[in-house]
C-alpha cells in the first residue's frame, strides 16, 4: 500500500487551501506547500513528521482531502486504526466522489469491519476509478475471504478484460481456479502471471505446489528451481524440491536439496525428517543407510519433540535396528503425543513378535504378550475412526513364523483385525461390487511383489506360468514391485493381462476390481505390505495363500492354503486358518538354476579350501537362541571345520547373532575364531562357487530352506536337515524324502549334529551321499506330477458346477 500512495501522491493534482500560518516561522504559507512536506516526510516514512503536516493543513481547512486522505494513511501505518477510520470517513463525507478516500476507508474496514461496508467503500472506489487496480485486488480477496467465490470469480473476469495485463489478477484468478478445483486452469492463470512478473514469488511458489499436488514432477521440478532463483536464502524450496525428487526416485538428488535446507533452517524437524525417509529409499538394504537414517529421525525429534510421526518413525528406525526397547519408548511418546496414532499404537503391539531376544541372551522370544497386546489394539481400533490404510502391513509378525510354535490362534486374532480394519476403509470407497465373469475361461490372477528373481518366484510362480493351460485359464497377474529384471519380461509374456507398478491401494483395487478374476492366488502373504492389505480385503469369490510363506495367515479372506504332501504333518489342518489343499509330492515345477560359478575371493573371507567347509546358509534371525550350541557341539566333533555364516548388509541381527555363537564356543572352551566366519553376502554365482567348494550345509532348525536345499543338492552338496514340526520346518526333509534320501533327515538335535560331523570328517560317506544325489536329483526338476491336480482343484473351486456336470 505504501507504493500505491506514493504514486497517488506524484499523480495528484494540487488542491486549492486557505493558507496555513507556520507556528514555528510565524509566517503565513501555502497549505500546499505544508501538504507536500508532509508528503515528502510519508515517502520517506517519517509518519509523525508527515502526521503534523498534515494536522497543520486540516486544523486551517478542515475540508482540505487531499491532506485528510494521507493523514487518515499514516495513522493507519502507526497502527492507530480507530482514529484512521474517524479521518477517512471525514475524507469520505466530504469528498465522496474521491476514490482514493473510499479505497483507504474499506483497507481500514478490513481490520475494524463491518465486511459490508468494506464491500461497499471498495465498489464506489471501482466505480469511481474503473481502472482502480489495488480496489479490484482488495475487493476480489474480501468476495474470496467471506465465500462469495461467484462474485469474486466474475470480478475478476471482468477485472482481467480491462486489465488484461494485471500479473496479480491473473494470479487471483488461478486461485479462484484453484478453489473450484480447476487445476489445469489454476496452472495456466499462474504460468500468465509469471509470462507477465517473471519474478513474482508467489505467483512462482503457488504454481509449484500445484504442480507437485498434481504430480506434474518434472514441471513442478523445474518450478522449485525457478523458486530457488527467485528466493535463494528461504528454506522452503529447497525441502520441497527434495520431495519432488524423492517422488521421482531421485534419491540422492533428494538428500542434497534436504541437506541444504537444513543448512538455511537447522530448526526444521521436516526437513531432517524427509532427509531420514531419503536415505531409506535410497538404500533400504545399506546398514550405512539406515544409521543415517536413525540419525536424521533423532534429531527431528530433538528439534521438534511435540511431533508425533517423528517419534514413530524413530520407533520403526530403532526396530529395523533390533533395539527393541528403545523402539518400544519411542512408540510410547508417539501415542502420548498423539493417542490417535494408529500407526503407532499397532507397531508397539508388533513388538511383542520379535526375532528373539533384544538382550542377545540364549532365552525364547518372549511372545507371550502379542495375543494381549492385539486385543487392546482392537479394543481401541473399534472405538476410533481409523481404517486399515494406516497400519495394516507397516509391521508384521513376520518373526513368529521363524519360531517352532504353533502360531494359528495368534495369527488368528490378528489376521481379523487386519480384514475388518481394511474392510472399514474398503465400505468407505463407495467401489461397485464385483460380478462373477461369464467368460469361458476361468479368468485367474496372481498377485505378488515377486515376478522377478525371487526365492518365491523360483520356487512357486514360475512352474505356474509354465504349467498352467490357457485354453482353461486366463492369467491375470498382478505385478506389485516396481522391481524388473528378465523374469518379469519372461512373465509379462506369458500373461493374458500383466498389471504392473507401482501404485497406491485404491489404484490396486481398481485395477482388481476391473480386471474380475474367479480367483486371485497370492504365492506369499505375510512379506510385503500391499500384499497383506489386498489380501486383507475380499476383491474375488475365491481367495488362495501357498507356501511362498510357510505359515498360516490368519486372515479370514483366504479360503485355501495350498501345500504339498511332502511338506505337511499328518494334523497339518490344526495349523491353518485356511482350508488346506495338499497337492502330490512337492506340489510345484521347478527348473534348475544351471549357474555358472563366480569366485567370491576365499582368501579375503578368510576361508581355507584346504579344511572342512559346512555351509549355515539362513539369515540371521532363522537361527533360534535355544539352538546355539549345535554349532559349538558340531566344531568340537570336527575341529577342523569351518562353519560358514552369511552377513546381511543390515547387519543389526547378524551383530546379535554373532555375540551369541561367540559365548556359546566360549562356554564350551573353543575359539570361535577358529571355527566360525561370518561373511558378506554373495551373489548367486558366488553361492554356488561356495556350495561346490564345501562338504556339507547345514539347514537351518524350525525354519528350513527350500531354495537353499534345491541349490545344495543341484550342486552335489549333501545337507543336514532336522525335521519339524509345521510346514516351515520340513521344506529340506520333504525335498530329501522325495529323492528317497531320507538317511539325511534327522529327528533330533544331537543326530544332527552327529550327521554333521560324520559328512565333515568321513570323506567316502560324503562321496557316497554325493553318488546317490546326482543319481536321483532329477526327481526334482521339470516334475509337473502336481501341476496337473492343481488346476483341476482351482477349476473345482471357481466353477463347482461345471465340475459337478463333468462328474455327470
Amino acid at each position: 500500500m505504501l507504493n500505491w500512495i506514493k504514486r497517488k501522491i506524484a499523480a495528484k493534482a494540487p488542491d486549492a487551501a486557505t493558507p496555513v500560518a507556520d507556528p514555528a516561522s510565524r509566517q503565513v504559507s501555502h497549505p500546499q506547500t505544508v501538504k507536500a512536506q508532509g508528503d515528502e516526510h510519508l515517502k520517506a516514512g517519517r509518519y509523525a513528521d508527515a502526521e503534523g503536516c498534515y494536522r497543520q493543513v486540516t486544523e486551517s481547512d478542515a475540508h482540505y482531502p487531499g491532506a485528510l486522505i494521507n493523514l487518515g494513511f499514516v495513522l493507519r501505518e502507526q497502527g492507530r486504526t480507530n482514529e484512521a477510520r474517524e479521518v477517512l470517513e471525514r475524507a469520505v463525507r466530504i469528498a465522496a466522489e474521491d476514490a482514493d478516500s473510499h479505497y483507504l476507508l474499506a483497507s481500514i474496514l478490513a481490520t475494524t469491519g463491518p465486511r459490508d461496508a468494506e464491500v461497499s467503500h471498495l465498489r464506489k472506489a471501482i466505480e469511481l476509478r474503473p481502472d482502480f487496480e489495488p480496489a479490484r485486488h482488495q475487493l476480489i480477496t474480501t468476495l474470496m475471504q467471506s465465500g462469495r467465490l461467484a462474485e469474486a470469480t466474475q470480478l475478476c473476469e471482468n477485472s482481467i478484460a480491462i486489465l488484461p495485463d494485471s500479473a496479480e489478477l491473473h494470479f487471483y484468478r488461478s486461485d479462484l481456479y484453484l478453489r473450484s478445483d480447476e487445476k489445469s486452469l489454476a496452472i495456466a492463470s499462474c504460468k500468465r502471471a509469471l509470462a507477465l512478473n517473471p519474478v513474482m514469488v508467489a505467483a512462482q511458489q503457488s504454481l509449484s505446489r500445484i504442480l507437485l499436488d498434481t504430480e506434474q514432477l518434472e514441471q513442478a521440478e523445474a518450478s522449485y528451481r525457478r523458486e530457488i532463483e527467485l528466493t535463494p536464502e528461504h528454506f522452503g524450496p529447497y525441502h520441497q524440491l527434495g520431495v519432488v525428487l524423492s517422488r521421482l526416485k531421485r534419491h540422492a538428488g533428494a538428500i542434497e536439496q534436504f541437506k541444504r535446507a537444513i543448512s538455511l533452517n537447522p530448526r526444521s524437524g521436516a526437513s531432517y525428517f524427509s532427509l531420514a525417509e531419503s536415505y531409506i529409499e535410497f538404500d533400504s538394504e545399506s546398514g550405512e543407510s539406515l544409521a543415517l537414517a536413525q540419525a536424521n529421525y533423532e534429531k527431528a525429534v530433538e528439534v521438534e519433540p511435540a511431533v508425533s510421526s517423528f517419534h514413530c518413525s524413530l520407533g520403526f528406525s530403532y526396530w529395523r535396528g533390533a533395539q527393541h526397547d528403545r523402539a518400544m519408548t519411542s512408540f510410547d511418546r508417539a501415542i502420548e503425543l498423539d493417542p490417535n496414532n494408529a500407526k503407532a499404537r499397532w507397531a508397539r503391539a508388533m513388538l511383542w513378535a520379535p526375532a528373539f531376544s533384544s538382550k542377545g541372551g540364549g532365552d525364547a522370544p518372549d511372545r507371550s504378550g502379542f495375543g494381549g497386546e492385539i486385543g487392546r489394539f482392537e479394543d481401541w481400533w473399534v472405538k476410533s475412526d481409523a481404517d486399515g490404510t494406516l497400519f495394516v502391513g507397516d509391521l508384521q509378525p513376520f518373526f513368529l513364523t521363524y519360531q517352532e510354535q504353533n502360531n494359528l490362534a495368534l495369527l488368528k486374532q490378528y489376521g481379523q483385525v487386519c480384514a475388518k480394519a481394511m474392510q472399514r476403509w474398503l465400505d468407505r470407497q463407495k467401489s461397485p461390487a464385483f460380478k462373477r465373469p461369464m467368460g469361458k475361461r476361468i479368468r485367474l490372477g496372481i498377485v505378488s511383489g515377486d515376478i522377478r528373481l525371487h526365492s518365491v518366484w523360483m520356487a512357486l510362480i514360475k512352474g505356474w506360468f509354465r504349467s498352467f493351460d490357457l485354453e482353461r485359464f486366463e492369467l491375470v497377474v498382478f505385478s506389485l514391485a516396481d522391481q524388473v529384471d528378465p523374469e518379469t519380461s519372461w512373465a509379462r509374456s506369458k500373461s493374458d493381462v500383466f498389471v504392473s507398478g507401482p501404485k497406491t491401494l485404491p489404484q490396486w483395487v481398481a485395477a482388481m476390481r476391473e480386471q474380475n478374476c474367479e480367483i486371485l492366488l497370492y504365492p506369499a502373504v505375510g512379506l510385503d505390505p500391499m500384499t497383506l492389505k489386498l489380501a486383507s480385503l475380499r476383491l474375488a469369490p475365491v481367495q488362495i495363500n501357498t507356501w511362498g510363506h510357510p505359515d498360516t495367515s490368519g486372515l479370514p479372506t483366504l479360503d485355501y492354503y495350498v501345500s504339498a504332501d511332502s511338506f505337511e504333518p499328518a494334523n497339518a489342518q490344526d495349523h491353518y486358518s485356511e482350508q488346506l489343499v495338499l497337492l502330490p509330492h512337492l506340489g510345484n515345477r521347478i527348473q534348475p538354476l544351471a549357474l555358472t560359478s563366480s569366485d567370491p575371493g576365499f582368501a579375503a573371507m578368510n576361508i581355507d579350501l584346504e579344511r572342512p567347509i559346512l555351509v549355515c546358509p539362513g539369515t540371521p534371525f532363522k537361527y533360534q537362541p535355544e539352538h546355539d550350541h549345535i554349532f559349538a557341539e558340531i566344531a568340537r566333533g570336527a575341529p577342523d571345520a569351518q562353519l560358514i555364516f552369511f552377513r546381511p548388509s543390515v547387519a543389526a541381527l547378524s551383530i546379535l547373532l554373532e555375540v551369541r555363537i561367540a559365548k556359546e564356543f566360549e562356554s564350551a572352551g573353543l575359539n570361535v575364531k577358529d571355527h566360525v566366519r561370518f561373511v558378506r553376502w554373495l551373489n548367486f554365482h558366488e553361492y554356488h562357487c561356495l556350495l561346490r567348494h564345501a562338504h556339507a550345509l547345514l539347514d537351518t532348525i524350525g525354519f528350513s530352506g527350500y531354495n537353499t536345499a534345491v541349490q545344495a543338492i543341484e550342486c552335489g552338496l549333501p545337507l543336514v536337515t532336522r525335521e519339524g514340526r509345521f510346514l516351515r520346518g520340513r521344506l529340506a526333509s520333504g525335498v530329501l524324502r522325495r529323492m528317497g534320501l531320507t538317511e539325511l533327515i534327522v529327528q533330533t538335535k544331537a543326530e544332527y549334529v552327529n550327521l554333521a560331523v560324520r559328512l565333515a570328517t568321513d570323506l567316502l560317506y560324503q562321496a557316497n551321499i554325493r553318488h546317490e544325489i546326482e543319481q536321483r536329483r532329477a526327481i526334482l526338476f521339470d516334475d509337473q506330477s502336481a501341476m496337473g491336480p492343481f488346476q483341476d482343484f482351482l477349476e473345482s473351486v471357481a466353477r463347482p458346477d461345471k465340475r459337478q456336470g463333468d462328474k455327470v
